[in-house]
């Protein structure tokens, strides 16, 4: 092998084993690094595209904290991941909410998901410009859109209930009761899964389109004691009620409303046509006044050219001599 490539080679695996983890996390300062291995639930990381784990120490003077990060597939997934790991006991992190809104205290650290990655720190809060730049700071970082869907989740819910799912790992975890073959992943199936007080567990599937979801719900429907309702491209289902009334009013909460979104920026006066009319007549204005302006500029230089001449002396005038041709 030339060596060359040999080098090239070597390169190229170092960098697919590059850190994830910064140097720095405000102030405080990276110690060292270890695997970060996934000890249950496999099926579940491998679904959302764990790509790598790792785990550091860091230090401020004589303090030490603990910092997990996570790299998965996109930002769905980076959601999903956080959905499943937020502690039961997890409180909100409103300093960090413009940052990402999935991002919650949790006893002496915090837990936040941005872009492509999940961090977990244990130990110090940092401020929201030092996490900010901590993921500025991390590999292959890739931010993108988050779907819509947890936001037709009605109120009230459980705290730290709320679940996404995106794959049939998911689903088997979080709602059992419905197999993958009926959820239709297949057609670009997801869904949020919360609790509701009265032991409701509530779980919202988004489908591209209303026809699947339409039929998507008589699927739903053949489950024994499911409580079902459609509404648009979701499908809102509710397992094995207690009580079936509040089941029903749970699911009357659900609505869905259409958005349109266009890539056309907002209409200005330039769009309007008598607008533009008059400005092309004020355009030809400015035309007729340049070059009036120019002829009388230009006679007044001839003029000047002419009484500046000695007296007597004619101006010389250039002929063609074409009488014979």
């Amino acid at each position: 092998m030339p060596l060359r490539a040999f080098i090239f080679l070597i390169l190229a695996a170092c960098a697919s084993r590059a850190a994830v983890l910064p140097g720095i996390i405000g102030t405080w300062k990276f110690q060292s690094r270890a695997p970060l291995e996934i000890q249950t639930n496999r099926a579940l990381w491998d679904e959302l595209g764990l790509q790598e784990s790792e785990q550091g120490v860091y230090k401020k003077g004589a303090a030490e904290a603990r910092v997990e990060a996570w790299r998965v597939a996109d930002a769905t997934a980076a959601m999903e991941a956080f959905d499943f790991v937020l502690p039961a006991d997890a409180k909100p992190a409103p300093s960090l909410s413009a940052l990402s809104p999935y991002a919650a205290l949790t006893g002496g650290g915090l837990l936040i998901a941005s872009g492509n990655y999940l961090v977990a720190i244990h130990g110090f809060v940092p401020e929201a410009e030092e996490a900010a730049d901590m993921f500025r700071r991390m590999p292959r970082y890739e931010g993108s859109s988050l779907p819509s869907l947890p936001n037709y989740l009605p109120d009230r819910e459980v705290p730290n209930s709320e679940r996404f799912v995106g794959g049939p790992e998911a689903l088997k975890l979080f709602f059992p009761g419905v197999e993958p073959s009926q959820a239709g992943f297949r057609f670009g199936a997801e869904a949020s899964v919360a609790d509701y007080p009265g032991g409701l567990r509530l779980a919202l599937f988004s489908y591209p389109l209303p026809m699947i979801a339409r039929e998507r719900a008589e699927q739903f429907s053949k489950i024994p004691n499911a409580v079902v309702k459609r509404t648009g491209p979701l499908v809102a289902v509710v397992l094995h009620p207690s009580d079936t009334n509040a089941a029903e009013t749970l699911l009357a909460k659900v609505r869905y409303q259409a958005t349109i979104t266009t890539g056309q920026p907002p209409k200005s006066r330039k769009d309007n046509a008598a607008n533009l009319l008059l400005n092309i007549f004020y355009l030809i204005g400015i035309l007729i006044a340049l070059c009036l302006a120019s002829g009388l500029m230009f006679g007044l230089i001839r003029l000047f050219v002419v009484r500046s001449r000695t007296t007597g002396a004619e101006e010389e005038i250039l002929t063609l001599h074409l009488e014979g041709r």
